[in-house]
């Protein structure tokens, strides 16, 4: 059940970042960084529209004690992947896991 739940709420790109840290052998969790502070972030332009029914379904499994995956953000904190659970968290005003990617 729980793993259902993490593929789907995870994108492709998630997903495949977090493939390309197992490969490395590398802990992903020891990469992820946690916060309140949401200005930091920004999102990036041409980025599609947030939609709000995937937002109410975060919050959802949120409300419900799920954990999301955390956002990816590139160095000057535009978020790369993870909008959708951005606005969800920043709306309940939960802490907010991220990764920072150097692509």
């Amino acid at each position: 059940m729980e793993q259902l739940l993490i593929k789907d709420t995870m994108s492709q790109y998630t997903a495949s970042v977090i493939k390309r840290y197992y490969r490395k052998k590398e802990n992903i969790k020891d990469k992820i960084l946690k916060t309140k502070d949401y200005d930091l972030f920004s999102f990036i332009k041409g980025n599609m529209k947030i939609n709000r029914s995937k937002v109410e379904r975060f919050k959802k499994t949120m409300a419900n004690k799920r954990i999301l995956p955390p956002i990816f953000i590139n160095d000057k904190h535009d978020i790369i992947d993870g909008q959708h659970r951005f606005t969800a968290i920043r709306e309940m005003k939960l802490p907010l896991n991220y990764i920072i990617i150097d692509e």
